[in-house]
């Protein structure tokens, strides 16, 4: 997800494909908005994160961002 799909040098998954799934398509507040199943930073929001990022989130505050 980090390099658009790319891994090695090779599209392992299709670049539209990733840029459609971490874009945020449902409006969370202050989380920013959610994607499929990324949360993605929206209009600013995404608590400490420019938009561009998106990210993983787990229980007890586990958390991968990853900015584009």
């Amino acid at each position: 997800m980090l390099h658009g799909g790319r891994w090695g040098g090779q599209q392992v998954v299709a670049e539209d494909w990733v840029a459609e799934s971490t874009s945020p398509v449902v409006d969370a507040g202050i989380f920013g908005g959610y994607g499929y199943a990324w949360w993605a930073a929206r209009d600013g929001e995404q608590i400490r994160f420019p938009d561009g990022t998106f990210s993983a989130r787990g229980t007890g505050e586990q958390l991968v961002p990853i900015s584009r």
